[in-house]
Parts: C-alpha cells; structure tokens; sequence
C-alpha cells in the first residue's frame, strides 16, 4: 500500500471536478458522481492507511457506500471485503474494533487482484466526462 502514487490522472480531474461543483455550491449530484466520490475517498484512505479515521464517524453507513459504490463500479471483489468488514464491525459476536476491521480492510485491500485505480477512472471517463 504505501507504494500508491495516488489517483489516476482522469480520476483526479473528475475528483477537482466535484470538489469545485460542491465549492459552487451545487447541492444536487448524480449518482454516478456520489459513487464516484465515494469511491475515491475510500480508496484514497485504504491506500494511505488512514481508513480508521474517514470511517471515524459513521463507519457502517460509510461501508455500506463503499460496498456499493465498488459493486457499481464493478470491483467485485473489493465489494466483497467491504462486505466482510462490515459484518465483522457489524455482526461479529463479539464484534471487532473499528481499527482492527480498518487494519484488516486494509490488508485484504493490498492483496485485492483486481484494477481498482484503473477501474475507477473507466468509471470517471464513462460517466463523468462528456463524450
């Protein structure tokens, strides 16, 4: 993980994007644009490892989004993790610690077999960006 250069060019311009409609004060965003946004933040703090502090406040609701965004975005298997995480915070009896789950994501985020930068820019490029 601490070899992530950060997101993709595509992906960062779609992100300055957002970041400047929110500063505009635009209220409302597609669907497209909040499983993207989602996505990214998630990403971003999975690959620095600093997932214990965006989940922080509302973590299931957060891995909740995060499950469906990758699942949207077609990362199966980074939904499955988050999936898993949420049980364990969730539903394990006894359940884990936020930053045990966090650790464990984490983890099993860095052995994830599958394109999740590239995956998420397809993403930005096809619904984001005009044709």
């Amino acid at each position: 993980m601490s070899g992530w250069s950060g997101h993709k060019p595509a992906t960062s311009t779609a992100m300055l994007a957002l970041l400047s409609k929110a500063s505009a004060g635009v209220e409302s965003f597609s669907y497209a644009e909040r499983v993207f946004f989602v996505a990214c933040e998630f990403w971003a703090a999975a690959m620095t490892r600093t997932l214990v502090h965006h989940l922080a406040d509302q973590a299931q609701s957060k891995l909740y989004q995060a499950e469906d965004a990758f699942r949207t975005i077609g990362l199966v298997g980074v939904e499955k993790v988050l999936r898993l995480g949420y049980v364990e915070f969730s539903a394990a009896s006894p359940p884990k610690s936020l930053a045990q789950t966090a650790a464990n994501i984490e983890n099993e985020l860095l052995r994830a077999d599958e394109s999740v930068d590239e995956a998420i820019e397809v993403f930005a490029r096809r619904w984001l960006f005009d044709p």
